[in-house]
């Protein structure tokens, strides 16, 4: 992916090339600061820079980086990173559970997913309260989609 060096940057093709070997060996572009401080620091800037250019401020990132980051499954979320990736693994979960019990109904001291369940159902309830809630309309639309 060396094309248009020049115009990307090789300091950041150089991060980017880091960021590939990383998901060659790991799966996903999900870097903690904490393991890889630099290259975590690096992907954490692009998500900013990223989220900077859509609501139209200037950014140091642009369209050739973008499409070069989409190429490699880049996840664009931004902020609670990791909470949001172990959110996504648990409704996996929930709808592999649905799928073999034909509900959602998992009992929390059965598993961890059972407690995940129960979180996910305290914080719907907080969100239609109007009070502080970790669940958002896209989460709640996806645990509908699969007769939560």
């Amino acid at each position: 992916h060396r094309q248009g060096s020049g115009v990307i940057g090789s300091s950041w093709m150089e991060k980017f090339e880091e960021l590939q070997k990383y998901k060659e060996v790991h799966g996903d572009c999900r870097v903690r600061s904490n393991h890889h401080p630099r290259l975590g620091n690096w992907v954490h800037s692009q998500r900013q820079f990223y989220k900077m250019s859509k609501e139209g401020k200037k950014a140091s990132i642009t369209q050739a980086r973008i499409d070069l980051l989409n190429s490699i499954g880049f996840d664009w979320v931004v902020g609670s990173g990791w909470m949001d990736v172990s959110w996504k693994e648990k409704f996996e979960e929930l709808r592999k559970y649905k799928e073999v019990h034909g509900d959602c109904r998992v009992r929390q001291k059965e598993s961890r997913l059972g407690f995940w369940v129960n979180n996910q159902r305290q914080s719907y309830k907080r969100f239609k309260d109007g009070k502080k809630s970790s669940i958002t309309e896209e989460r709640i639309g996806l645990l509908n989609s699969i007769g939560f």
